[in-house]
């Protein structure tokens, strides 16, 4: 129950967050969404003060939906804050810096550091979400919710000479705010229920929810959450250090992957990481099968990689290339909405698998992730260098979404 609180609470955080965001300021939901995640840790320091389960259960479910908000409006609003062109270099940067928050609250859950005092493991998000208050406080609103709202230019121009370089044009991006905003007057804040009415998105929003999903039936939170686990079958004598080592190598591989996929393309680094990890999983498993204790802490760190490769960071590069604007704040909602009910379902289940069939598992996640890999390969479009109207000619020019359309025809 209580690992199901953080994805059930991510999914109501991102569905009520999606809802209220064409409602209400930016600045006053990021606050909110913020304040949620410090009241989670509150209570995760009352459960530690008071010994209840209760309050852990709700830091919990709090700590989630503070995390369904920020991956849903609060990435949404980091674009609207950083300049058009460089949208795609921030998107490919999330997952590195997601992996570092994970790696910095692995140091801090080390043996020697904690000393038994497992409250101190709080510490990396308690100050994280501290600095994010603050920067929250200190920036302006988005100049293009600035527009969209008050559609006062020089309000707008104010807002961009806060967060710009005073070389900036801020006048020429005003003018493309501008254009933006009067382009299409009626969709300006689509709903995620308009947004599903969009006849020639269906097929990219289909593959892309797929991308999402498919990022959390790999395994990768079986491997993050149950690494000590798997550590201490593979037996390793100490499983905290062996975790740490794990998700550096993790944070490394997101790294270099936000460096070179540019270069490569989404399609072929997605069906690649897909591919890695299914080796990685299979390893990991015929390692325990044969007693190769040794391999199996290189077989997880290959599942790591793999995924850094791709599945971890893609995701997010995928939705800026595939979804206009307009689109953006409703196809983040339900992309991360599908995400968090297929993480609730992992997390919900795995102890009973495991339960039941052990380290097996691990070959079921490696058969996963090839047949993800197919997937993709079949029906996934590269994104990289195309227009949004390109994306979705070439899926409206694909055979299957021909098949489909005659049918229904």
């Amino acid at each position: 129950l209580m690992n199901s609180c953080v994805p059930l609470g991510g999914f109501v955080g991102t569905f009520l967050i999606s809802f209220l965001s064409s409602m209400g300021n930016e600045k006053v939901i990021l606050l909110s969404i913020q304040l949620v995640g410090l009241a989670g840790s509150a209570f995760y320091f009352g459960a530690y003060l008071g010994s209840s389960n209760t309050c852990f259960t709700l830091s919990r479910f709090l700590h989630g939906f503070f995390a369904g908000g920020a991956m849903s409006f609060g990435i949404v609003t980091m674009f609207n804050l950083v300049p058009r062109g460089r949208h795609r270099i921030v998107s490919s940067t999330i997952q590195p810096l997601i992996n570092l928050g994970i790696l910095l609250s692995g140091f801090a859950s080390l043996d020697y550091i904690t000393k038994g005092i497992w409250i101190v493991t709080i510490f990396p998000l308690v100050v994280t979400q501290l600095i994010q208050t603050v920067i929250v406080v200190i920036l302006p609103e988005s100049p293009i919710s600035i527009f969209k709202r008050t559609r006062d230019s020089e309000k707008t121009v104010q807002a961009l000479r806060m967060i710009r370089d005073p070389k900036w044009n801020n006048y020429g991006e005003l003018e493309l705010i501008r254009k933006d905003a009067f382009n299409d007057e009626s969709k300006t804040h689509v709903s995620m229920f308009e947004f599903l009415k969009v006849k020639d998105i269906r097929v990219p929003l289909l593959i892309t929810i797929l991308v999402m999903v498919f990022q959390q039936f790999s395994g990768i939170n079986v491997v993050i959450m149950q690494a000590s686990e798997f550590l201490k079958v593979f037996q390793f004598p100490n499983p905290d250090v062996a975790v740490v080592i794990m998700l550096s190598v993790g944070f490394v591989a997101a790294t270099i992957s936000a460096m070179v996929v540019s270069r490569v393309g989404t399609k072929f680094y997605s069906v690649l990481g897909y591919a890695i990890m299914s080796i990685g999983f299979i390893a990991a498993y015929v390692s325990d099968h044969y007693k190769y204790n040794k391999v199996g802490l290189g077989a997880i760190c290959v599942v790591l990689i793999g995924f850094n490769t791709g599945p971890g960071s893609l995701p997010w590069v995928i939705f800026k290339d595939t979804f206009e604007p307009k689109y953006q704040q409703a196809a983040q909602g339900i992309l991360t909405s599908f995400s968090w009910v297929a993480n609730l379902l992992i997390v919900s289940s795995f102890s009973a698998i495991t339960r039941a069939i052990n380290v097996s598992s691990m070959l079921i996640f490696g058969i996963l992730c090839f047949i993800f890999a197919v997937i993709l390969q079949l029906f996934m479009c590269e994104t990289r260098n195309r227009s949004y109207n390109q994306i979705i000619e070439d899926y409206q020019t694909f055979f299957w979404h021909r098949l489909i359309k005659s049918r229904s025809d």
